[in-house]
């Protein structure tokens, strides 16, 4: 969050605000918040590939990228919320989450590929196909000689990480995030934090 601020000193304060809430989910939530640039598609790109990053490392301190993914080990499922700019109204631009058990409804709709299904939607995002694949690749697809069944797709899957997969997050469900974005701040990270125990050592 602090190499987000702005290196020119655009405005004469630049807040970031931390904020534990030790009631909120089963182990407390964990808001950090700034006023510096929001997100940029290249940073959501990033941000999902580890070690991937556009920073300067002269002029940032997360360039290796590993600093957000330190999180995770106080929470599982991290949320980002982002204004296109600085000057925008709401959080209007890049907002997602992570769920750790997202690779699980792909498996319904994978399974379908090796059916006779030849229309098989997406299970997030604008619900387009699953692959665009002609009809000769689906062929050879159900001509596997492998038993493919939920739990050998369950354990392939398991090999993707999670975290490569970030799902879009509605604004507007939460007092707290519209709290701070009334507050004008530029980017929220909340972090639902894994248990109790967390929370303690988080405090």
């Amino acid at each position: 969050m602090h190499d987000a601020l702005l290196s020119n000193q655009e405005d004469s304060i630049q807040r970031i605000t931390i904020l534990l809430n030790s009631t909120e989910g089963d182990g407390g939530t964990l808001y950090v918040a700034n006023d510096g640039q929001p997100f940029t598609d290249s940073n959501f790109k990033a941000i999902s590939n580890l070690g991937q990053n556009d920073k300067d490392p002269q002029k940032s301190i997360g360039n290796k990228k590993i600093g957000f993914r330190n999180v995770l080990e106080i929470s599982k499922a991290p949320e980002i919320y982002s204004r296109v700019s600085r000057s925008s109204s709401t959080y209007d631009g890049y907002c997602f989450r992570f769920d750790p058990h997202v690779t699980d409804i792909f498996i319904q709709p994978i399974l379908s590929l090796f059916s006779d299904d030849r229309q098989v939607l997406a299970p997030i995002g604008d619900r387009t196909n699953l692959v665009n694949w002609g009809e000769e690749m689906l062929i050879s697809l159900r001509e596997i000689s492998i038993q493919v069944d939920e739990p050998w797709l369950s354990g392939e899957l398991a090999y993707l990480s999670p975290y490569a997969l970030p799902l879009p997050v509605e604004t507007g469900l939460m007092q707290r995030i519209i709290e701070f974005e009334k507050s004008g701040f530029s980017t929220v990270i909340r972090l639902p934090l894994v248990n109790k125990s967390i929370l303690e050592k988080v405090e």
